[in-house]
């Protein structure tokens, strides 16, 4: 049988084990998150800044070189940081490729870009989003059965979008959903019956889209304990 000191012994070992692990896994993020610094800073069309602790990395692929904006996106990937926020005016379908493969993505703004639903598609990976904003893009319908594989989301801004009818089904499956930006687009006043059954939904967002007044107000007529706000 081991005896009580070896039993320490092991004990020990494993957790300089881990500890050195630990240390090991900070100096690596450590020495990605300078080298992210230094690509950001060589590119003018790009910024990195930091608000309590959280990096925001800023991006405007219109001013800024493709292939170097596809060398941040890379190591941006590399830092594995915990909360990351990313900022992307001009997307491009091909950058979103290299979104797609920043797993630890928790908030995600694209917009004035000529993002498509192709585009979209190559974001699946993220399943980390909480917030999600595609803003003045061409994104379409075709888009929200890969929106509704976002599980985390609880904010989703699709304005100025190609959204078109009564089918916003998909949405209905992310469980955790609170706040919904529909706005600028042609949204109808059945979708928005249905969106409004969500369970989490707390605030949308409908403001010159197809929705009627007389639709929202004969809503809020009949319910009136909902917690809902919306704006039309």
């Amino acid at each position: 049988m081991l005896t009580a000191h070896v039993v320490e012994s092991v004990i020990v070992l494993i957790v300089l084990g881990v500890l050195l692990s630990i240390a090991l896994q900070r100096f690596v993020r450590s020495r990605s998150v300078a080298r992210l610094s230094v690509l950001v800073s060589q590119e003018a069309g790009c910024r990195c800044r930091w608000d309590v602790g959280i990096p925001i990395l800023e991006i405007d692929a219109s001013t800024a070189t493709p292939s170097h904006v596809i060398k941040i996106l890379r190591q941006a990937a590399k830092c594995r940081l915990r909360y990351f926020e990313l900022l992307l005016h001009h997307a491009t379908d091909e950058l979103a490729v290299e979104v797609g493969r920043i797993s630890t993505l928790e908030t995600l703004r694209i917009e004035d870009g000529i993002l498509t639903d192709v585009g979209v598609s190559r974001l699946v990976g993220l399943r980390k989003l909480e917030m999600l904003m595609i803003r003045n893009c061409p994104v379409s319908n075709a888009s929200l059965s890969i929106i509704a594989q976002f599980e985390q989301l609880e904010g989703l801004s699709l304005e100025g979008t190609r959204l078109s009818g009564g089918d916003f089904g998909p949405l209905l499956k992310l469980p955790q959903l609170q706040c919904l930006n529909l706005s600028r687009t042609d949204i109808k006043d059945e979708a928005l019956d249905r969106l409004l059954k969500h369970p989490t939904i707390g605030d949308v967002d409908v403001t010159s889209t197809g929705c009627t007044a007389a639709f929202v107000e004969m809503w809020r007529a009949s319910h009136p304990d909902s917690r809902i706000q919306i704006e039309i």
